[in-house]
């Protein structure tokens, strides 16, 4: 290849749609969340007093910034829908940067943060909306088609069962970060707790249930991306939570365990947000079982844990809350009407098993085109007819001639009319418990059980039956059958390979006799052109030739 064809080592593969420029892995982010944490840490142990706290909310404001302006700058990389959860995290860090900036300024000049409504509540307020509408636009696609629209019930059950895990999950977590968070702080401080503290905690509980519901429910571009969200939001609740356990203190809003938790949900937020996008476009397709698991537990779990500490409370002789009873008696019974109407899907699920069993069943032993027991179920039958035989058996073989030149002449179609017609004029000179069955091609084969039924005198009603035209296009043909008969008699040991055989070989002993009979010119005959002798110059016998076998 010469220097001029040589491909370029610049050109790389094309981005994929909203992957822009991000890198594949970023490393960097955690090298510098590392060092700022431990430049944090390394301030707060070597400041004291007014410092420690101006280098707490100053380390709180840096990481906001930090963040904020890192979801920008990968926001404004990427574009469609990648671009847009991380441009609204940007201006949630913007808030949380603008709040403690303010409350840095207050810190500095008055020497404490305002302890009344002011805008840094507001800042903080914006901040967990702003992440939550981010939540709510982050890209992911279907976990499953679930059933069919056209089975309106199922469709609709399914859909049902979707909303009553969604209250599951949600009612059951928002009752035990109450009963187990929010309400013995509100009853211990409730003078000078902060209304704004109290709803941003509540909503980074309904980011993380949210985040759960679309990892059970729905399928992230990538799972990695949403599980990162995850943590670094159950990071931020664990800092409102200490926030709220510090009420009506200094350290109300910045203290030591509030901002370590802040800064390190930063960083973890900060490797979410920096992840490359998918390079397969939407999340491919993964096994159902894939988040099975996740389904079948997670509606439960939150409730299991409620239901743990109120036995807890009962074994400490805490008193119970007449409410939170009632709330956890209304999960109990969404539990038990979700549990009613999985139970109804498994059992219309069992019946639609059982009757595909029985479907692929019959479509195993019958042959598609006539209906008749195929090959295998007349070798099982056989098998068991010769295990069982209190007296003789035999086995008539059944071929039709020219059959080749039906296909030539007048088409597949044709062809597939005469075998279904074949097929219900041997039933019709077969009756019960004998059985009649189709081997392939335009071989067919009778068993014959019935110690009553006379084997030749079969045989020549089928070759009898045959001689009638049937009707192929608009055109009446006569189509011969040859039929070989393989007797077995009571005493006489065999298996059914050895009578298949045997009848087959009798059925082309005919088939080779009538070719022989065909061949010798046909005897004068004096007298009017009877209707019988028109049909034996036409090459049509009164009845079809049949050999007996051994």
């Amino acid at each position: 290849m010469s220097r001029e064809e040589a491909p370029s080592p610049r050109r790389s593969e094309p981005a994929e749609a909203g992957a822009g420029r991000l890198p594949a892995e970023p490393r960097w982010v955690v090298v510098l969340g590392v060092l700022y944490v431990a430049s944090y840490l390394s301030a707060v142990l070597v400041a004291s007093g007014q410092a420690d706290r101006i280098v707490r909310i100053a380390s709180a404001t840096g990481a906001s910034l930090l963040i904020g302006g890192y979801c920008a700058w990968c926001g404004l990389r990427t574009r469609h829908e990648e671009r847009v959860w991380r441009l609204l995290l940007a201006a949630a860090g913007g808030t949380a940067t603008l709040g403690s900036a303010i409350a840095l300024a207050y810190v500095v000049a008055r020497g404490a943060p305002p302890a009344n409504i002011s805008l840094v509540d507001l800042g903080y307020f914006l901040t967990p909306l702003l992440s939550l509408c981010a939540i709510i636009v982050l890209p992911t696609d279907a976990a499953g088609r679930g059933p069919e629209p056209t089975d309106r019930h199922r469709h609709h059950r399914w859909r049902l069962v979707i909303v009553l895990d969604g209250l599951l999950i949600t009612g059951s977590a928002t009752l035990l970060c109450w009963s187990a968070a929010l309400r013995p702080i509100v009853e211990a401080r409730s003078s000078g707790l902060s209304p704004y503290l109290v709803v941003r905690f509540s909503i980074n509980v309904l980011i993380v249930v949210l985040l759960l519901l679309v990892a059970c429910f729905r399928r992230a571009r990538d799972p990695q991306t949403q599980a990162l969200l995850t943590v670094s939001f159950v990071a931020f609740g664990v800092a409102q939570w200490l926030a709220l356990t510090k009420v009506a203190t200094p350290d109300q809003f910045f203290g030591f365990g509030v901002t370590t938790a802040y800064i390190i949900g930063c960083v973890i937020l900060g490797l979410a947000v920096g992840r490359h996008p998918s390079r397969a476009g939407p999340a491919a397709a993964r096994p159902e079982l894939a988040n099975l698991w996740p389904r079948l537990l997670l509606p439960y779990l939150p409730l299991v844990m409620l239901l743990g500490l109120s036995a807890a409370r009962i074994v400490t002789g805490a008193a119970l809350i007449r409410n939170e009873i009632g709330f956890t008696l209304v999960l109990v019974c969404l539990v038990i009407v979700r549990q009613l109407i999985t139970a109804l899907d498994n059992v219309r699920l069992l019946s639609r098993v059982r009757a595909g069993q029985r479907q692929l069943r019959h479509l195993a032993y019958h042959d598609a085109l006539t209906g008749l027991p195929n090959r295998a179920r007349l070798n099982e039958h056989l098998a068991a007819a010769l295990t069982r035989r209190t007296g003789g058996l035999a086995l008539l073989m059944c071929d039709l001639d020219d059959f080749k030149a039906v296909n030539d002449t007048l088409g597949h179609d044709a062809g597939d009319e005469l075998l279904r017609a074949t097929a219900g004029r041997l039933l019709e000179c077969v009756g019960p418990p004998n059985l009649v069955a189709r081997l392939g091609g335009d071989e067919f084969a009778v068993l014959v059980e019935d110690p009553s039924d006379d084997p030749d005198v079969i045989g020549a009603r089928i070759g009898a039956r045959m001689t009638d035209p049937v009707a192929l296009n608009g055109e009446d043909r006569v189509v011969h059958v040859s039929v070989g008969v393989a007797r077995l008699t009571q005493g006489e040991a065999a298996v059914p390979a050895t009578l298949l055989r045997r009848a087959d070989a009798a059925m082309y002993a005919t088939k080779r006799s009538r070719k022989a009979a065909s061949s010798r010119p046909p005897a004068a005959e004096e007298g009017p052109p009877t209707r019988g002798r028109r049909l034996r110059q036409a090459g049509r016998p009164r009845r079809g030739h049949m050999s007996r076998g051994p």
